[in-house]
């Protein structure tokens, strides 16, 4: 009995992270100038991995007002600088793919910038 108390907390200290952990890595940047769109696009292995799976759902968020979104798809957001600012645009996304359950998420940072005339 004593062997089992000390073996199930280190079995749980194993498998619950590797369960249930989920980390955001940074897929890319983006500048967009005040009062104009630009589309953001993950990257073409993600999005390769995404049309083989099923149920996909994505959603993109950012973390300013400095920067809305305008559209989004699975693999695409559009957004635009409605102020001079930074912001994180955020993609995470779920799908099931050779039977498991997968997800993934980005970051991208972002800023927005004035219309600089020469």
């Amino acid at each position: 009995m004593k062997h089992l108390l000390r073996i199930v907390p280190l079995l749980m200290a194993i498998i619950l992270p590797a369960t249930y952990a989920t980390a955001q890595i940074k897929d890319g940047e983006a500048t967009v100038t005040q009062g104009s769109t630009t589309t953001v696009s993950i990257g073409s292995a993600y999005a390769n991995t995404l049309k083989r799976a099923s149920s996909v759902s994505a959603t993109w968020t950012t973390s300013n007002s400095a920067i809305s979104i305008q559209s989004r798809t699975n693999t695409t957001c559009t957004i635009k600088g409605n102020t001079v600012g930074t912001a994180k645009l955020y993609f995470q996304c779920s799908y099931y793919i050779d039977g498991f359950r997968r997800t993934m998420n980005f970051y991208y940072d972002l800023r927005s910038s004035q219309t600089q005339f020469p």
